[in-house]
């Protein structure tokens, strides 16, 4: 399915990407990469772990936001996060908690292994 509008995605707090306001999906896990091997942030979402929101970032020069939704792998342009609460720092990444999600930008599609883990 190859269509360039299918880039404007709008992450609803609840934890679900919407397209054109409509088909709502999961959101996997949140990962933000400076480059291939450096990963700035990670986030898993659990369904039981509610966003709650304050604090804004945007990609810095090279940086990327990858959000993984059913089984998809995105390339996210901008973010906005509010209210994020640092948990803890693992293997140089950095694990976020409580957040909510304002609104995304997707870029592009990286791919749609649906259950391929590095």
């Amino acid at each position: 399915m190859e269509n360039e509008n299918d880039i404007g995605y709008e992450w609803i707090g609840s934890g679900t990407i919407r397209h054109n306001g409509k088909e709502p999906a999961h959101i996997d896990t949140i990962t933000v990469r400076i480059s291939p091997d450096e990963i700035l942030l990670r986030v898993d979402k659990t369904p039981a772990t509610p966003f709650l929101i304050d604090a804004a970032f945007r990609p810095l020069h090279g940086l990327e936001i990858q959000v993984k939704v059913d089984g998809f792998l995105y390339v996210v342009k901008g973010a906005i996060i509010n209210k994020a609460t640092l948990s803890a720092k693992k293997d140089d990444i950095v694990y976020l908690k409580d957040i909510k999600i304002l609104a995304v930008q997707i870029d592009k599609i990286l791919s749609n292994a649906s259950t391929t883990r590095a």
